[in-house]
Order: structure tokens, then C-alpha cells, then sequence
């Protein structure tokens, strides 16, 4: 049978879903020294040493601002990366 287009603008209501989206449990924070499985003689640390060479990169310039704000304040939360939040605006570190 031939389905007939629908006219331009129409939408069907979603679907709601069935069951509640999944939600992760929360995880200890990484030490570093824990072993990436499938690569040999490596550990998070030599990860996070190639993925943030530079702290003045401008993908890492917020996280880092943020930190001292963290410590100062006290705050023992690990950082969530889309926090519901304003984040502090704090310009990127020179040298």
C-alpha cells in the first residue's frame, strides 16, 4: 500500500518513553596511577599528560580557571562538565 506524504509542517506528538532514562551511579574520582586496560604499561596519568599538555589551550582554559575558585571556596565536589550553572568567568592563566 502507498503511503501518501504528509503536508509540510504537520509533526506527530513523541512518544514518551516506557521507562525513565537510565542514570548513571556517581564514581569515586580517578588517582591516576589506575592501569587503562588494553594498553600496556599505561595509566590515567599519561592519559591526562597527552590529552592536557598545555593548560593554556583553549579547550582546558575554563576547567582551570575554575579550580582555584573550587579550592578556594572549599568545595570537595568533583566538577561536573554541563553543569545547570553560570560558570565564574576568570581569564585564561599567561606566562
Amino acid at each position: 500500500m502507498h503511503k501518501r506524504p504528509r503536508p509540510a509542517g504537520r509533526l506527530r506528538p513523541m512518544k514518551q518513553p516506557d521507562r525513565l532514562p537510565l542514570t548513571p551511579h556517581p564514581l569515586p574520582p580517578l588517582r591516576g596511577d589506575e592501569s587503562i586496560v588494553g594498553v600496556p604499561d599505561t595509566t590515567v596519568v599519561d592519559f591526562r599528560r597527552f590529552a592536557l599538555p598545555d593548560l593554556r589551550m583553549n579547550n582546558t582554559c575554563g576547567p582551570f580557571a575554575e579550580f582555584p575558585v573550587h579550592r578556594a571556596v572549599g568545595s570537595h565536589e568533583p566538577r561536573v562538565e554541563f553543569a545547570p550553572r553560570r560558570p565564574v568567568r576568570h581569564p585564561c592563566p599567561t606566562t
